[in-house]
């Protein structure tokens, strides 16, 4: 389903300002959905599955609608919907529809971003019908604001844990480029030259000089015409009340983020295609358990682990950082070579964009 979103083009890959004027990789695009009946259908059907017993739905207009209207038609549910404000003629309704107070309704959306437009229909509604939950197609994941529980089709952290995986099965590759550099300039030159065999690319965008901005778009459109994914190192580590201001300046453009097990669950809840730190490769400290649990209890916002060894845990990816050409330390980084790693992505920086020849350095990497 993924696959015909994007194909469909209600998930679409770009550089995209957005009505806040930050930059987004992506533009979800639901509404497009009408466009095509089966897929509607099949969404819709799926939507059902998680609801709770409900006697009416409220579509929210106009990307709420669609799918609304279908759960109503098939499962014999009446659809109301509430105006953006009252007619100044006529019945001079807000809300349209038959209902009463003894009637359970769900609300409909397509995509939850603030939750400004789901309580608005709830803050309408609550005195009017009793009210059980909210579901929406998409979950872009950015931390909103709505007094019902929201359930969702598909969020952001499967997009990209679908992506992630595509790419690495159609280059063959399991690198991931560590571009620890401080010259803007310099990872964009080495991206081009190695962006078709990479499937991540890591930074410290806290490391770059970017008050204007253009590194970023500069990466973004990188990133998409070599198609490989963006990760910010930030390794989160605080309370969930500063990680949800500290991940806004990323939540639109950047694809994974890395967090240590040692946080709340409410912190992981904050982000998506996070990253779990279970061990490192500059010390011997290994919180593979608490990383373990947090996996477990937090599906909808981890992609995988930071780790030094395969961590077996449902689908997850295991990225291992530390790679190079031969065994060695620098200071307190240890080195290993790819040789004696088995898990699925190999993060190598040093090695790479120290290299006299980044090609041939590669080469010797992946194979």
């Amino acid at each position: 389903m993924i696959e015909e979103l994007i194909q469909s083009n209600c998930i679409k890959l770009g550089s995209f300002t957005l009505k806040s004027g930050d930059i987004s990789k992506y533009y979800f695009d639901m509404k497009n959905i009408i466009s095509y009946p089966n897929m509607l259908a099949k969404i819709g059907d799926e939507i059902y599955k998680k609801l709770q017993d409900f006697d009416i739905i409220c579509g929210i207009p106009y990307g709420g609608l669609p799918i609304a209207s279908y759960i109503s038609t098939k499962y014999n549910k009446p659809l109301i919907f509430v105006r953006d404000k009252a007619k100044n003629y006529g019945t001079q309704k807000l809300i349209e529809g038959e209902y009463d107070k003894s009637k359970k309704c769900v609300i409909i959306d397509d995509v939850i971003t603030t939750g400004g437009s789901i309580q608005y229909n709830i803050d309408v509604l609550k005195d009017k019908v009793d009210l059980v939950e909210v579901a929406v197609i998409f979950d872009r994941q950015q931390n909103y604001n709505c007094s019902l529980p929201v359930k969702s089709y598909l969020c952001k952290n499967d997009i990209i844990k679908y992506k992630l995986k595509k790419i690495m099965k159609e280059k063959q590759s399991k690198l991931c480029f560590s571009a620890d550099l401080n010259d803007k300039n310099k990872i964009i030159d080495i991206l081009k030259k190695i962006g078709d065999k990479i499937v991540v690319c890591k930074i410290h965008y806290d490391i770059l000089d970017d008050n204007d901005g253009e590194f970023k778009k500069d990466l973004i459109n990188v990133s998409i015409k070599h198609d490989f994914l963006i990760m910010e190192d930030r390794k989160f580590n605080d309370i969930s009340y500063i990680v949800e201001k500290q991940y806004s300046k990323f939540k639109n453009w950047v694809d994974l983020v890395t967090v240590h097990s040692l946080v709340s669950s409410d912190v992981i809840n904050c982000l998506s295609g996070a990253l779990l730190i279970g061990s490192m490769s500059n010390n011997n400290h290994d919180f593979t358990d608490i990383a373990l649990q947090h996996a477990k209890n937090n599906k909808n916002n981890v992609i995988g682990f930071i780790t030094q060894k395969r961590i077996d845990c449902d689908d997850l990816i295991c990225m291992t950082p530390g790679i190079s050409t031969k065994e060695t330390n620098d200071k307190d980084q240890k080195y290993r070579t790819s040789s004696n790693v088995d898990t699925d992505i190999i993060i190598v920086g040093r090695a790479i964009y120290n290299s006299p020849n980044i090609e041939e350095t590669i080469s010797k990497l992946v194979n």
